[in-house]
């Protein structure tokens, strides 16, 4: 009895992964059975999402998944130009002379690259103060025409996410109250 016992539950462990009465196992995934196309998922237009450096299709005023984009908007010569002309853009002195208090603030803004490359719908995702929003908005507005996101060969918008760090010193934070 002690041999059957662990034999039959063996049996029944072996049996289990294998088709009862001959009927085939059938498995649903209903993904599999879409079909892929053009199709997007209509959401209100000024829906911005949350996720970093998303990029998302337009067709007809609707966007598409996340990810769905070939080409990704490009600032013409890359990122490492870009970085370059923010620093070219941006004042640096503007939260000093707004007052603002040593240390380091993140700020974020967020814009669109609209499909003949001029950046669009530009706002702050911060609220840091002291104008640091407002002077990143300013210097991406300035920005030239990019390259637009390209998805099935044509161009289409694409959301973009620009993070800088305003450093405030107390030592020029001290020389600006002497002026």
């Amino acid at each position: 009895m002690k041999i059957i016992l662990p034999v039959f539950f063996l049996f029944i462990v072996l049996s289990s992964n294998t088709d009862l009465f001959g009927q085939q196992a059938i498995s649903f995934n209903p993904l599999r059975n879409q079909l892929l196309s053009n199709d997007t998922i209509p959401v209100k237009s000024n829906t911005i999402p949350n996720k970093s450096d998303s990029v998302f299709q337009t067709v007809s005023g609707q966007l598409a998944p996340p990810d769905s984009v070939e080409v990704e908007a490009d600032f013409p010569g890359g990122v490492t130009e870009f970085t370059n002309f923010l620093n070219n853009h941006l004042n640096p002195d503007v939260p000093i002379n707004k007052g603002a208090p040593a240390g380091k603030y993140q700020v974020v803004a967020q814009f669109i690259i609209d499909i003949d490359g001029s950046v669009t719908n530009a706002k702050a995702l911060t609220n840091c103060g002291f104008g640091m929003e407002q002077e990143l908005i300013r210097a991406i507005k300035l920005s030239p025409k990019w390259k637009p996101a390209i998805q099935y060969g044509r161009p289409v918008k694409a959301y973009r996410k620009q993070p800088i760090t305003f450093v405030i010193e107390e030592e020029k934070r001290k020389k600006r109250r002497l002026f």
